[in-house]
């Protein structure tokens, strides 16, 4: 699922028609994947079981934002929802879960000495609290992607106009679409 339509893009830049339809959804595909690897994460709802390695007996940090746990497993045994929290606990998004003292529980390193010793099912991605893209992500996407759009065909030029907004940049993002992704860059707490 795109962040941003091509009708979106398409009104955005004051686009007509659908002879550049294959262009912008190029373009929107490209902004997506810069948005996804500068934050370190992704912004649709994505159910699934992720496998994570033993990191200590308190606490499993997660490789990307987690919107709605469903279930973990541990060293082949369901934990009940007292045994684990999401944190922080003003989330979602949850960046890490704790074994809790209520539930009398340690992170175990499993059959294989730590190695896909837990897993975790639930809705991974950084949503709205009703599951939707963020709509500063969105927005930002769609800057991007224009950004992209017009910069095709002006390679050097430091400042573009995109509809109504002037866009100074230097290599990379731009400054103001990087302003947007900073608040929504995942903590990764010091770990490789």
């Amino acid at each position: 699922m795109a962040y941003v339509t091509v009708d979106d893009l398409k009104e955005f830049i004051g686009i007509t028609g659908s002879g550049m339809d294959s262009v912008l959804r190029s373009m929107i595909d490209l902004a997506q994947g810069v948005v996804e690897n500068y934050t370190g994460s992704i912004f649709e709802a994505v159910n699934e079981t992720r496998v994570f390695d033993w990191q200590n007996t308190k606490l499993l940090f997660l490789d990307r934002p987690l919107h709605a746990l469903t279930s973990v497993v541990n060293g082949g045994e369901t934990w009940d929802s007292e045994d684990v929290r999401t944190m922080p606990r003003n989330g979602p998004p949850y960046f890490w879960l704790e074994a809790t003292i209520e539930g009398g529980r340690v992170w175990e390193l499993g059959d294989y000495g730590g190695e896909d010793a837990i897993q975790v099912t639930g809705t991974w991605g950084w949503l709205t609290a009703s599951g939707e893209t963020p709509p500063a992500i969105s927005e930002a996407t769609k800057m991007l992607a224009a950004f992209y759009f017009e910069r095709r065909q002006n390679e050097g030029v430091s400042r573009l106009s995109v509809g109504d907004t002037g866009l100074t940049y230097t290599d990379g993002i731009p400054t103001h679409i990087r302003e947007i992704l900073d608040g929504y860059r995942f903590p990764h707490f010091g770990r490789l």
